[in-house]
């Protein structure tokens, strides 16, 4: 019997063993596919935050006092992306016309929302999108595009891209598409449909002026109608 128990208790201990060896590889698995370094937030300093900013690291710093820059406290003070990313989001505004002034020019923040960015001049911007600095400026001032004012006025890449993005959709839009095309076929029916629908209009405009002008002939005929104006004030 004592045996028998030992042979018992030594199957348990195998059996806790094996158990234990499973969980801690599967505890390890999960470490390995979720690695930390995904889950830390990116840290800047502030000579990085102002080299993002296109700015001085003495003005990155007054944004920091004024409050319009989040950070995080510390022997060095590091600013988070995110941080990075609402600011400009925030400083992005809009030129357009004052109410009630003809000439004058208000500014309006853009309401953009955060993300990514890359800052650049007016005459960056013109090399890079193969656009002269005055058509670049153009836009800006015209509420066109959102950009941030200062000296020199600072305009994101993805705003650009997403302007110019949007003009040539709208020109392809309106390029008719070739013949013998799925979608020459679809505007053709669309069309005809159109076409179709104006002249039951059509039809239904007339009916109704000649139902009109059947009972206005019944009514003179009967003398029913009074003139126009009517007899009232009359001497």
């Amino acid at each position: 019997m004592v045996y028998v128990k030992s042979l018992v208790v030594l199957e348990q201990r195998d059996t806790n063993s094996r158990f234990d060896t499973a969980s801690r590889a599967l505890f390890h698995q999960r470490m390995d596919d979720t690695p930390a370094e995904n889950c830390l937030p990116n840290l800047l300093l502030e000579a990085e935050a102002a080299a993002l900013l296109r700015c001085s690291r003495g003005h990155v710093k007054r944004l920091r006092l004024e409050r319009k820059l989040g950070y995080i406290p510390g022997r060095p003070v590091t600013i988070m992306q995110k941080d990075l990313e609402i600011y400009v989001a925030s400083a992005k505004v809009r030129r357009v016309k004052a109410r009630g002034k003809s000439k004058a020019f208000e500014f309006i923040s853009a309401g953009a929302s955060p993300k990514p960015f890359a800052l650049l001049t007016w005459t960056e911007a013109a090399v890079k999108f193969e656009r002269t600095r005055r058509q670049i400026r153009y836009m800006c001032l015209q509420g066109r595009v959102p950009y941030i004012l200062g000296h020199p006025a600072l305009i994101d890449e993805a705003d650009l891209a997403e302007y110019f993005e949007g003009k040539r959709l709208t020109a392809l839009a309106k390029i008719p598409p070739a013949p013998g095309t799925p979608e020459f076929e679809a505007l053709q029916d669309r069309k005809a449909e159109e076409k179709m629908r104006h002249r039951l209009r059509v039809i239904r405009t007339r009916r109704e002026v000649a139902r009109i002008l059947k009972d206005m002939e019944a009514r003179a005929s009967t003398g029913t109608v009074q003139p126009v104006g009517g007899t009232k004030g009359r001497k």
